[in-house]
């Protein structure tokens, strides 16, 4: 016997597979769809977790950047250890002692003492006296002509304070070629025309011009003084006087490409020598080091030995090396220290107010 199905069974079968569309569309959302609005829905939120992970790590980058600039600027530097001056030691001495209301800073032996604005090397002499090469034995007293702090990087880290001495016996002829430089005519500058000595030895094109025409035709002598404010080393310092030189060679150029001057086998020669005399040893915090200029341009190198007294480390007689190593500080594009560069003109400029030859000393 075969089974058929009742009507009523075949009804209630096709009921279930013909339902009207309009049954699903309107009371219930299709499957399908249902999952995918699901899974738009789980994109969405993933998207906004990672962005705001990238906006908290991009928030934590920025506030440690900060923090670092913040520690690097703010943070206290160890006080120079200052010894008690030593007998025949006329260049490290005890700490200054305020005078006259605190108007001059002097040593237990009347030295005048200038604040740099380092805590690491709070004080530079205004004079210091160097051997003369006169005589073996023989010393000239330098006068200070500006100082500042020499910095690296965006950080601005200071490396080390300088100031730039002349001798006392040149201020007059300096004056007085600073004086013919805006009028031949004059012995003393009045102030509109000082105001346009001080633009020109700011500007980078005709300030370094008017100081090698200085160096090169009056023989003018000139010291660099440098203290660290962090014990370094002699080759740390060393390369960064010769990026300086390298720096100044590359900007003097003609048009027809690096200046002839530069190019000679003697120059290459006189940078081995710089960097070799240079070459080891440390140097602790505060320790002063000086490179002078002769009236021939000859670089001399001296360093404060364990007695406190100055000896020679090298020399380099190729006049060219001791000028732009002068000029690196003296003006033009990218100066070793601003500050320096700054307070000289302003020295200088104030010398020119005044008849030549007149100075206070």
């Amino acid at each position: 016997m075969t089974f058929q199905p009742t009507r009523f069974a075949t009804a209630r079968l096709l009921s279930q597979h013909l339902r009207p569309a309009t049954r699903r569309t309107f009371t219930t959302t299709p499957t399908p769809f249902r999952s995918y609005n699901h899974h738009s829905a789980g994109l969405a939120s993933q998207k906004a977790y990672y962005k705001r992970r990238a906006a908290y790590a991009a928030v934590g980058a920025i506030a440690s950047v900060i923090a670092t600039v913040i520690a690097v600027k703010q943070a206290p530097i160890e006080k120079l250890d200052a010894p008690p001056r030593k007998s025949g030691d006329p260049f490290r001495g005890g700490n200054p002692i305020i005078e006259g209301g605190g108007i001059q800073m002097v040593d237990g032996e009347g030295t005048d003492f200038v604040e740099t604005g380092s805590s690491a090397v709070p004080f530079f002499p205004k004079t210091v006296t160097l051997p003369s090469k006169s005589s073996p034995i023989a010393t000239e007293e330098y006068q200070l002509l500006g100082l500042g702090i020499r910095k690296v990087s965006w950080l601005s880290i200071p490396v080390y304070v300088v100031g730039i001495y002349i001798p006392k016996s040149d201020i007059a002829t300096l004056q007085a070629c600073l004086v013919r430089q805006v009028n031949p005519a004059a012995t003393a500058l009045v102030p509109n025309e000082q105001d346009e000595l001080r633009s020109s030895l700011l500007n980078p094109v005709t300030g370094p011009a008017i100081w090698e025409a200085l160096l090169k035709d009056t023989g003018i002598r000139l010291a660099i003084r440098v203290a660290p404010v962090r014990n370094t080393d002699f080759p740390h310092l060393r390369d960064g006087w010769t990026r300086a030189i390298v720096r100044r060679v590359q900007r003097a150029r003609t048009d027809e490409g690096p200046a002839a001057e530069y190019l000679d086998e003697k120059f290459g020669k006189s940078m081995v020598e710089f960097r070799q005399f240079w070459g080891g040893g440390s140097v602790k915090k505060g320790t002063p080091i000086y490179m002078t200029r002769d009236r021939q341009g000859v670089l001399e190198a001296l360093t404060v030995d364990a007695n406190g007294q100055l000896e020679k480390r090298g020399e380099v007689e190729d006049e060219r090396l001791s000028r732009i190593l002068c000029l690196s500080y003296l003006g033009g594009f990218k100066v070793n220290s601003e500050e320096v560069c700054q307070n000289i003109v302003n020295e200088v400029v104030g010398f020119t107010g005044r008849p030549v030859g007149a100075i206070p000393i």
